[in-house]
C-alpha cells in the first residue's frame, strides 16, 4: 500500500492543508477579536457591526487556499460564534456554515465569469474588489436570509445594510492595511 502525500484537493500535501487551514482559523479569530476590541461603539447587534476586520478572510483564505480556507473559516467561525449566548446551537452551527460556504460560491462564480486561471496568476487588483464585493453581497443575502427564515427576525431586521457596509469597510481596510505594508516592506529592501 503507498501512501499519497498530496491531498487531492489543490494538490496541497495533508501538512499544507492543514497548515492553510490552520492560519485561517487564527486569522478569522485574531481579526474577530480585534474588530470586537477596535469597533466596539459600532456594533449593530450580536452579529453585525459597522465594520467587520474578518470579512477580509473569508475571500482570501478561499482564493489563496482553497477548500483549506474553507475549512479553515469553518473552524475560526464556529470558535467566534459559539460565545453567542442567545443562539441556538442550530443557528451557530447554520451560520458558522454561511460564513464559510458563502466566499466559496462568490469565489467559484467570480472565477468563472472572469474566466481567472486556476492558479490565479491573471489575478488583477480590480478581481479583489469585485470578489470583495459579491462575498459580502453573497455573506448578506445568505445570512439574512436564513436569519429572517429562522426564529431570529429580529437579528435580521434592519441589519441588511450594516452588515453589507461592515463587511465591504473591514475588507478594504484589511486590504489597504495591506498594500501599505507590502509597499512599506519593499521600500525597506
Amino acid at each position: 500500500m503507498t501512501y499519497q502525500t498530496n491531498n487531492p484537493i489543490n494538490g496541497q500535501s495533508h501538512f499544507e492543508f492543514v497548515s492553510n487551514a490552520s492560519y485561517t482559523a487564527i486569522a478569522w479569530i485574531g481579526l474577530f477579536e480585534l474588530n470586537a476590541y477596535l469597533f466596539e461603539g459600532l456594533v449593530v447587534n450580536e452579529n453585525v457591526s459597522w465594520v467587520f476586520l474578518p470579512a477580509v478572510v473569508r475571500i482570501l483564505a478561499v482564493l489563496l487556499a482553497g477548500y483549506a480556507g474553507v475549512i479553515g473559516l469553518f473552524v475560526g467561525a464556529l470558535f467566534t460564534n459559539l460565545p453567542i449566548n442567545s443562539v441556538e446551537l442550530i443557528d451557530v452551527l447554520a451560520l458558522t456554515s454561511l460564513t464559510a460556504l458563502n466566499p466559496l460560491l462568490a469565489v467559484w462564480l467570480l472565477v468563472r465569469y472572469f474566466g481567472l486561471k486556476t492558479d490565479l496568476s491573471d489575478l488583477r487588483w480590480w478581481h479583489l474588489i469585485a470578489f470583495a464585493t459579491a462575498g459580502a453581497i453573497s455573506n448578506v443575502v445568505l445570512t439574512q436570509t436564513y436569519l429572517a427564515h429562522s426564529l431570529r427576525q429580529e437579528v435580521a431586521s434592519g441589519s441588511w445594510l450594516p452588515m453589507l457596509v461592515g463587511d465591504l469597510v473591514g475588507t478594504f481596510m484589511m486590504l489597504y492595511a495591506a498594500s501599505f505594508f507590502v509597499r512599506l516592506a519593499a521600500k525597506l529592501r
